[in-house]
């Protein structure tokens, strides 16, 4: 059986945000495709939002929207893309938190300024996190797996998408509210993260209902 809890505590760490650089051209919008940048590999809850929007606008704009996945270095390297891209309305970043406060917050020597490179268009959802735990482990609840890792300090492993995501801060915050350590595991993206967790790599995750949907069901 496995087990979802929301934390309350990072509800909005996954809030995803549509940002494009400032419209400049004087021609008629749009005229040719529109690239969506997602900052994480496909299958993850901001490419499901970044996918979805794409659909959505396509027959709008009467115009392809096409999803660049760019993920690596807590997405700076889309992002990146993103701000040295033409101001010209056909790029768009499709990012959360880690972009437009994380990475600002831990940062000092970013190489774009979230207020000042990008321009903010819209919120497109707010996702809290949920804890998964494999079907086979021995914790039913929250306060089971808090108990081990406040017995063993650094035994139970969470499968993140790297440092400052919204996962590896969620263990962070969940440890120190509960006064444990827990023992954050970087992987590339959501199918690694699956494959670590279901195979027992990790212990647990924390994940977007969107993302974390397929493995609770399963």
């Amino acid at each position: 059986m496995k087990r979802r809890c929301a934390l309350s505590l990072i509800a909005l760490t996954g809030c995803a945000s549509l940002s494009q650089t400032a419209l400049a051209s004087t021609e008629p919008w749009p005229s040719r495709s529109v690239r969506i940048v997602v900052p994480f590999p496909p299958g993850g809850g901001t490419d499901i939002v970044g996918r979805a929007m794409g659909q959505a606008l396509a027959p709008r704009l009467g115009q392809a929207v096409v999803i660049d996945n760019k993920p690596g270095a807590s997405t700076l390297i889309g992002t990146e893309a993103v701000t040295r891209a033409a101001p010209d309305g056909y790029t768009l970043l499709v990012s959360g938190s880690t972009t437009f406060s994380v990475n600002p917050a831990l940062k000092p020597r970013l190489n774009y300024d979230p207020f000042k490179d990008l321009s903010a268009v819209a919120v497109l959802a707010r996702a809290p996190l949920v804890v998964v735990v494999p079907a086979q482990s021995p914790f039913k609840t929250l306060p089971e797996l808090l108990t081990a890792a406040r017995r063993q300090p650094g035994s139970v492993r969470y499968a993140t998408y790297g440092s400052a995501t919204a996962p590896h801060l969620a263990g962070l915050l969940l440890g120190l509210s509960a006064g444990v350590t827990l023992q954050d595991i970087p992987y590339k993206g959501s199918a690694q993260v699956s494959t670590a967790l279901m195979s027992g790599e990790v212990e647990a995750t924390f994940d977007t209902v969107a993302s974390a949907g397929p493995l609770i069901k399963a």
